[in-house]
């Protein structure tokens, strides 16, 4: 599977707010509007992109995460907001 398939899905929740998810990543974060949810998904991504790295013998190895490491790539390089934004195609 490539990495460039990592594409995040925007759901409009009943109570008004807006869920991004990736499904990929099991990644999914909720906000009271849509831009907000797309920047806190965004700095999740960052973050765990750093900690997988930091962390990779125990990401590599745990059967859940190993897929992973292509888009955590992606995620890294270069990592700007806007890049990562073009990635999810959002």
């Amino acid at each position: 599977m490539e990495a460039s398939a990592l594409r995040a899905q925007v759901i409009h929740e009943d109570d008004g707010s807006v869920t991004v998810a990736v499904d990929r990543l099991e990644w999914a974060v909720n906000a009271l509007t849509q831009e907000a949810a797309v920047r806190e998904l965004i700095q999740d991504l960052r973050q765990y992109a750093e900690d997988y790295i930091a962390s990779s013998e125990l990401y590599l190895r745990a059967p859940n995460r190993r897929a992973h490491f292509p888009y955590v790539l992606q995620i890294l390089q270069p990592a700007t907001d806007e890049r990562v934004r073009r990635m999810l195609n959002l």
